[in-house]
């Protein structure tokens, strides 16, 4: 598996490109960058740097009242808070913040991003000691996942044509795809 390891150079490039983002006044760049950051700092171990920045995301895609980016938001601020090892308080506010995650990709529909929220849930309740709870999320994961189909590519239309060359009198066949 192929990882980016130059964090630092991420967090500058990120951090230009919030900087464009509020001279353009775009609150969906600014989020997904404040994300973006938040979630580079949480690989750095910086988890106070990645929950302030993960707070501003949350606060750009509620001025958008975007729910599916604010559950997105939510699943990963859950997660930054309870990897940050601030004590039973925020490991609440923690379980709180994916409570939250999770109703709002019940309430879209959203499969993938429940399952993912679930999945992240789990490994929380996991690393908690809470095994009976962090095997029920799971199941409800692969429950969510199992009703996803894979996007499937529309069947290719062909046409055979058989052409002739007028001078040799010899039959070139033509293969029309159309995509």
């Amino acid at each position: 598996e192929y990882q980016i390891r130059r964090y630092a150079d991420a967090v500058k490039t990120l951090g230009e490109a919030q900087e464009i983002a509020a001279q353009l006044g775009d609150h969906l760049l600014q989020g997904e960058t404040a994300r973006a950051l938040g979630k580079t700092r949480m690989l750095m171990g910086d988890y106070t740097g990645a929950r302030e920045n993960l707070k501003l995301a949350l606060a750009h895609f509620e001025a958008m009242r975007s729910k599916v980016l604010i559950g997105t938001a939510l699943r990963t601020l859950a997660e930054v808070t309870f990897a940050g090892g601030w004590g039973e308080e925020e490991e609440r506010n923690a379980s709180n913040l994916f409570q939250r995650a999770i109703a709002l990709s019940e309430e879209l529909g959203d499969k993938l991003e429940l399952s993912k929220t679930l999945r992240s849930y789990a490994e929380m309740l996991t690393k908690q000691g809470k095994t009976q709870a962090a095997a029920e999320a799971r199941a409800r994961a692969e429950e969510q996942l199992s009703g996803i189909q894979e996007p499937q590519a529309p069947p290719r239309e062909t046409a055979r044509i058989e052409v002739t060359d007028k001078d040799a009198d010899i039959p070139i066949d033509v293969e029309v795809v159309e995509d």
